[in-house]
C-alpha cells in the first residue's frame, strides 16, 4: 500500500509540475504575442506618422505671396472623442507636382484603451494634381486620436489665413484580444496606445497673407 501511495504522490506532483509549466509556457506566448503587436503597431504608427510629417513640411507647396494654402480644417466629435475629421491644403504630390492634400478620419471600429472604449478611426489620405481625387494611403484602422491644430507665430490658436504653424498629435490602440460586444462593430481590447506628435512651420504657411 505504501508502494501504491508514493506512486500516486508522484502522479499528483508531477501533474502540478506539467500544470506549472504550462502555465508559464502560455505566459511567455502571450509575452512573445503582445511584443509582437506592440512592434506592429509602433511599425505602422511611424509609417503612417512619416507621411503626414512629409505633407506637412511641404504644407504651402510652390505657393506665392497672398495664397490660401489651407483650404479646409474641420473637427468632429464622437463619443466625447474630438478628432480633425477634414485638413486639407496645397501641398508636394507624390508626383512632384503642387497638388491638393486631403486627410479625412473615418470611424471604423471601437478600441479599449485604459480600461474605456474610445472610437477607433482610419485616417485616409488622398490626393488631386488637377485630375480629381484618388485616395493615396492609409493609417491602421486603430488611430484613436487624431488632432490637427493651427497656430500663429506665437503658440497661439489661429485661423486657417493667420497660421503659421501645424501641431499634429496622433495615438494608435494596440490590439491585444479580440472581444465581441452587442454593438455593430467587432470591438478590439487594447491594452496601450503609441503616442506621436510634432509642430511644424512650413515655409510655405509664411505666404499666406503676405501682399509684399
Amino acid at each position: 500500500m505504501p508502494i501504491i501511495f508514493d506512486k500516486l504522490s508522484a502522479a499528483v506532483v508531477g501533474a502540478v509540475v506539467f500544470l506549472l509549466l504550462f502555465g508559464l509556457q502560455i505566459r511567455v506566448q502571450g509575452g512573445r504575442i503582445e511584443d509582437s503587436l506592440v512592434y506592429n503597431a509602433k511599425q505602422q504608427t511611424l509609417a503612417f506618422a512619416d507621411m503626414v510629417e512629409r505633407d506637412l513640411a511641404n504644407t504651402g507647396y510652390l505657393s506665392v505671396p497672398g495664397d490660401d494654402v489651407i483650404i479646409s480644417h474641420s473637427s468632429s466629435t464622437y463619443d466625447s472623442t474630438t478628432v480633425t475629421s477634414l485638413f486639407e491644403f496645397w501641398g508636394l504630390g507624390d508626383t512632384g507636382i503642387r497638388s491638393k492634400i486631403r486627410y479625412a478620419a473615418v470611424q471604423i471600429d471601437s478600441a479599449y484603451v485604459v480600461d474605456k472604449m474610445v472610437p477607433a478611426f482610419q485616417i485616409e489620405r488622398y490626393e488631386d494634381d488637377g485630375f480629381g481625387w484618388n485616395m493615396t494611403g492609409a493609417s491602421s484602422a486603430q488611430i484613436t486620436e487624431f488632432t490637427i491644430q493651427l497656430l500663429d507665430e506665437n503658440n497661439n490658436v489661429a485661423i486657417p489665413s493667420n497660421a503659421r504653424q501645424i501641431r499634429v498629435r496622433i495615438g494608435n490602440a494596440v490590439a491585444v484580444n479580440p472581444m465581441s460586444t452587442s454593438t455593430e462593430h467587432k470591438s478590439t481590447l487594447a491594452g496601450r496606445e503609441m503616442k506621436w506628435g510634432i509642430t511644424i512651420a512650413p515655409r510655405g504657411l509664411s505666404l499666406q497673407g503676405y501682399q509684399g
